[in-house]
């Protein structure tokens, strides 16, 4: 009897010391699934933003091609799709820039469509300006394009035909001046001639009268004129 209580002393000892075990055995495991589960969810956590991270950037590339592509259906649909991201918290400028790209383009293609309905050309001309300084590409644009180009061409004929029309108007203004220069030189000759036939016709008159009173001195003084003169 004696000796039994030192083998059941025993015997707890190696119970106490088994129950330890098991217990660190337990709580090591337990720590083991422990940092598993961290090891896992920030796994998880570190995939979840790597897949954000490729679709952020994805959807930014995508919005960059769209504006320098120039196509407002295209811009409209990329900035959705990159509203849909984390993009709108990470860079708030770049979607703000995009938001407003959107804005001018809405703005200059409006303009471009009332101007094509006016067939204003300066006003065709300004949308022109205004779409190609935003880099906006539609078909409004080349519209408007062919439109400034036909109006051009045609205020170009109807130039050349004004031109035209005022050069043969010059020169028949230049005509009717050379007839009228014309019919007063030959009025002003007819006039002369008449003067002079008038005037040879009264010395010869005068010669006659002088040789019919018989006046020698009187006759000799006008034959002498006419002589001067060159009266036949």
């Amino acid at each position: 009897a004696g000796l039994a209580h030192p083998r059941l002393d025993e015997a707890k000892a190696r119970a106490l010391v088994l129950k330890q075990q098991r217990e660190a055995a337990l709580a090591s495991k337990q720590e083991a699934e422990k940092r598993l589960v961290e090891e896992q969810r920030r796994k998880k956590l570190a995939e979840a933003e790597e897949a954000r991270r490729q679709k952020r950037e994805e959807a930014k590339k995508n919005l960059e091609a769209a504006i320098e592509g120039g196509d407002l259906t295209t811009l409209k649909a990329c900035l959705g799709n990159a509203k849909a991201t984390d993009l709108v918290d990470h860079e708030p400028d770049f979607i703000h820039s995009a938001e407003a790209t959107v804005q001018e383009w809405e703005n200059a293609e409006t303009s471009l469509e009332s101007a094509l309905a006016s067939g204003d050309l300066q006003q065709l001309e300004d949308a022109v300006v205004q779409a190609e300084a935003a880099k906006l590409q539609c078909k409004s644009l080349e519209d408007a394009r062919a439109a400034v180009e036909e109006l051009k061409k045609s205020l170009s004929d109807a130039e050349e035909a004004r031109r035209q029309e005022e050069l043969q108007r010059r020169l028949a203004e230049k005509a009717l001046q050379s007839q009228r220069e014309r019919e007063e030189r030959q009025r002003l000759l007819r006039e002369a001639a008449e003067a002079e036939r008038q005037r040879q016709l009264a010395l010869k008159q005068q010669l006659q009268q002088a040789e019919e009173a018989g006046d020698i001195d009187e006759l000799t003084q006008m034959l002498k004129q006419a002589e001067a003169e060159g009266l036949p």
